[in-house]
């Protein structure tokens, strides 16, 4: 979030920096991993990341902004849209006459579903699992999504395993299509991995021999306050990585 009184700056139109009237200022770093672009950015560091996305990248003989106000390693920047969001990293190099930041469009990864039998026979379960790198809700995965995990797995009686394939699990829309022979049982799972909620989860097969898809509760990121910082660069809101 901007700093206290200051209206945000408009968009640059180019990919090297003119300096800012913060360059003296040392901001606190905020511990936050995924960080809306420009709503919880430092005023100062708008410029930098809105041109390295625009450019992919951004140029100044003066100090970087972004990697003060935030630990690069553990940093997602996410644009939003009204019904799906862009996630980038961001690395810098800097030490020369030129300090540059470099951002990279990715989706985070995430660990892998659980498959859960809940029932008191051991069953053999056709799992066909389909991804789709958006988190927009309305996806229409069986259309836009690609084969993510595809085999036939065993699970004793109250007894979980997880689905891992050959592909890493990331933020996005996912879409199961399970059949059980034993049970001439065949339904589709769908939900989305994203950072405001624990997401992995469970597909689980219920005591009553019905699929569903369980996601863990709502994640200290998603309930965490923006980032806000006073005008000497202390942070006054969000949660401070020192």
């Amino acid at each position: 979030m901007r700093e206290n009184g200051e209206e945000s700056s408009a968009g640059p139109e180019n990919s090297e920096g003119t300096g800012n009237s913060d360059a003296e200022v040392t901001y606190e770093q905020c511990g936050h991993t995924y960080i809306s672009v420009p709503a919880d950015l430092p005023t100062a560091a708008e410029e930098e990341v809105l041109t390295a996305i625009e450019e992919g990248s951004y140029e100044t003989s003066n100090r970087l902004i972004l990697p003060q106000a935030f630990d690069l390693e553990d940093l997602y920047l996410i644009q939003r849209d009204s019904r799906d969001k862009t996630y980038y990293t961001a690395e810098t190099e800097e030490g020369g006459a030129i300090n540059r930041l470099r951002v990279t469009e990715t989706f985070p990864e995430t660990g892998p579903v659980m498959l859960r039998n809940d029932t008191e026979r051991d069953l053999t379960f056709d799992v066909r699992i389909e991804y789709a790198a958006t988190v927009d809700h309305e996806v229409d995965i069986e259309t836009d999504g690609e084969v993510f995990f595809e085999e036939t797995v065993s699970v004793e009686a109250g007894q979980s395993t997880e689905l891992i394939g050959d592909a890493t699990y990331r933020y996005g829309n996912y879409l199961a299509a399970i059949n059980i022979a034993e049970l001439q049982l065949k339904e589709t799972v769908s939900w989305v991995m994203w950072e405001e909620w624990d997401s992995q989860g469970v597909i689980r097969l219920t005591t009553e021999e019905e699929l569903d898809h369980v996601s863990r509760a709502h994640s200290e990121i998603g309930l965490a306050p923006d980032c806000e910082w006073n005008e000497n660069g202390d942070l006054v809101r969000g949660i401070s990585s020192n």
